[in-house]
């Protein structure tokens, strides 16, 4: 008989309660696997585009405003 797993470590808001530590601690390691091999291949744009630019601003003015 296996004993319970205990959960030492933090969870993501989306992960629920009832899934053991070890496959959130597996999930977690294959998206950060994922990432580090996104970024390897595909360069990351230093610059926004003008419609994203726009989005900030909009965005900005809104929190300004409250």
């Amino acid at each position: 008989m296996n004993a319970p797993m205990t959960d030492y470590g933090p969870r993501s808001s989306y992960e629920p309660e009832w899934l053991p530590y070890s496959k959130v601690a597996a999930r977690r390691a294959v998206r950060t696997t994922i990432g580090h091999e996104l970024r390897a291949r595909y360069e990351v744009p230093q610059d926004l585009s003008h419609e994203l630019l726009k989005l900030l601003r909009r965005l900005r003015e809104r929190e300004d405003e409250k």
